[in-house]
């Protein structure tokens, strides 16, 4: 899953000034507008963590709104983005539009934008709550938006942050992915959660975790080496429960696994992983991770259930 920006360019000739038009094609937000207003300096580019200093001026373009139901404003001048760190659908927008700009560009940007509610429950233990969530849209509508980047700084290597600077960011990430998950968008969800792990792998605390388990260890932090693997299990367990709905069973299988080498008990990642061998025609492996799942929770109805449909195909 990518979340790359394609550029497709062409020019107005028909305006009094020189305006350079291209379409950014993502595969997570839809096709964004964009018209360069003025040409920024040099070539570099804000990328994800840099903190941007930004004018945002947003009108909506869809023409439909009353005046008495005309929804809230976003945007301002001098506002500070820390790209990768919004936690709203027009701001992520705005992100991906910040990050094809230059120093001192001027442009215009027109895209789509959706907000969703779901009916999952953030802090349910259901084994099944991912899989079952329910979205109901609420509104989408297309906004213009010109945005002027003042400036920006450059994003210091994972190498150079502290354990708990990357712990900060992968939670962060995780947080932002479940949201992005409970409103539908398991691509931008994937990303972020990818973005998590690529973190906490980096830290040293968890740099010895292999198939055999985990090193005890002592290595100097301030956060929990305890709070440091259950961190990583949660966003494996998610990148899962993304792959599940993508039919990617291997995928599943391999998050899964990590999941396990953090957490032997999780009874989350038995029942996916279990699903997954089901879908590719390995019931006996599947039942063995039901059978492992049971013994943890033996009154849970969904484990109860798969392993009976299980036993009956074997």
């Amino acid at each position: 899953m990518s979340s790359r920006l394609y550029i497709s360019e062409g020019q107005d000739d028909d305006q009094e000034v020189n305006l350079q038009h291209c379409t950014l094609k993502s595969r997570l937000y839809g096709d964004i507008l964009k018209t360069v207003v003025h040409h920024g300096e040099g070539h570099l580019k804000p990328q994800w963590e840099s903190q941007c200093v930004v004018d945002i001026v947003s009108d909506d373009c869809d023409g439909t709104n009353e005046v008495d139901n005309d929804p809230p404003r976003y945007g301002g001048k001098n506002v500070t983005v820390t790209l990768g760190q919004s936690n709203c659908d027009f701001m992520r927008n705005i992100e991906s539009c910040v990050m094809t700009m230059s120093k001192g560009e001027t442009s215009k940007f027109i895209f789509e934008i959706s907000e969703t509610e779901s009916l999952i429950n953030a802090g349910s233990d259901n084994v099944q709550s991912e899989e079952q969530s329910e979205k109901i849209p609420v509104n989408k509508r297309k906004v213009s938006t010109t945005i002027i980047l003042h400036s920006f700084s450059l994003t210091p290597p994972s190498w150079k942050l502290s354990s708990e600077e990357k712990y900060k960011l992968a939670l962060s990430y995780k947080t932002q992915g479940s949201e992005l998950f409970q409103s539908g968008k398991i691509e931008a969800a994937f990303n972020h959660y990818s973005r998590a792990v690529k973190y906490l792998i980096c830290t040293p605390e968890l740099s010895t975790v292999s198939e055999s388990g985990l090193s005890d260890m002592a290595i100097e932090c301030s956060v929990p080496l305890k709070e440091l693997r259950a961190l990583q299990c949660v966003c494996y367990l998610n990148l899962a429960a993304c792959q599940a709905r993508v039919s990617n069973h291997a995928g599943v299988v391999r998050n899964c696994t990590q999941a396990l080498v953090l957490d032997a008990g999780s009874v989350k990642a038995l029942y996916r992983r279990a699903v997954a061998h089901m879908a590719c025609g390995q019931k006996e492996t599947a039942r063995n991770d039901l059978l492992r799942a049971k013994k943890l929770e033996p009154q849970n109805k969904a484990i109860l259930s798969l392993l009976q449909t299980c036993q009956l195909g074997i």
